[in-house]
Order: C-alpha cells, then structure tokens, then sequence
C-alpha cells in the first residue's frame, strides 16, 4: 500500500470505500469467513464455537489430541458427549450456529468491522488520536453496515459475557 492512495484524514467518503476495499482485501488473502475467526487460536475457536453451541470442532480435537493418562476409549466417550451423541435430547429450541445469529442480527458483523476499521486506521493515521480513529471507525462502520453509531456503542459496552468474545 503507498501512501498517496490513503484518503486524507477529513474525506470521510473516501475512507469508507478505502477501508472496505482493505477489508475485502485482508479477508480475501487469509480466507477467513469471519474476522474473528482469523484473531482467534484454533483452541479458543473451538471451546468457543462449543460454548454457543456448535462443539464438533471441539470433539475434534479432543480426539487428535488425547491426555495419555487416560485410556482411548475413555476419550471418545469425552469427545461424544462434548458432541452430544451420548445425551438425551434437550427441550426447547436447539441453539442458533455462531453463523445463524450472525444473519439474524447484522450487529455482530459490524462490531468486527469496528475492530478491522480501527487496525486499519491505526495504520494508515498513525497521528491521529485513539479517540478520533475510534469515532471514526464506528461512523465508517455505520456506513458500510448500515448499524446505527449508538447500536454500535451500545453493544460494544456490554459485559465480554454478553456479547461475542471481542479482542480489543
């Protein structure tokens, strides 16, 4: 990236279709699905993804990676419940996919653009404040996702145990 095709600071326009360019771009070259995903070691990813449901990629592991003090098959009993293959089945609604409460609610994609918008300012202004880059990549993100600032704010505010694990 050079210099002169970093828009100026005060072109708000220009940045929004710069940093979705950037986005695309790192997105692309990692091949990652989600910008967490690409943060996050392959074990938080998958105690993670098991903690909202999803805890094949768990099992998974468990299973390529026995404790030696433990016999085999006691192992594969471990990664089977973790899977749930060794439970009764549970009342109620079954538990959205980490991918499924993404589309069903667009503020989880856009507080990770808040993040990615921010990495990317940081680089390309490095004089500007912490405070000013951070405004201004939650207006960049209300741009690109059509989330409202306060939306964003709001869920950014909220407990690590209420929200997606974030990496600040």
């Amino acid at each position: 990236m050079r210099d002169d095709d970093v828009p100026r600071w005060s072109n708000e326009e220009a940045q929004v279709k710069f940093v979705a360019k950037q986005i695309k771009s790192t997105l692309s070259i990692l091949g990652a699905q989600t910008i967490l995903g690409f943060f996050l070691s392959e074990e938080d990813a998958a105690v993670d993804a098991a903690l909202h449901g999803n805890p094949k990629h768990l099992a998974t592991m468990i299973r390529r990676h026995p404790n030696p003090q433990l016999k085999p098959n006691t192992w594969e009993l471990v990664a089977d419940l973790v899977e749930g293959k060794r439970t009764k089945g549970k009342v109620g609604r079954p538990r959205m996919s980490e991918q499924q409460r993404r589309q069903s609610s667009p503020v989880h994609r856009a507080a990770e653009s808040v993040f990615l918008i921010r990495k990317v300012l940081e680089r390309c202004y490095p004089d500007q404040s912490r405070t000013a880059i951070h405004n201004r990549a939650l207006s960049l993100a209300e741009n690109l996702t059509g989330v409202s600032q306060d939306t964003l704010k709001n869920y950014l505010d909220l407990p690590k145990r209420r929200r997606l694990p974030w990496r600040h």
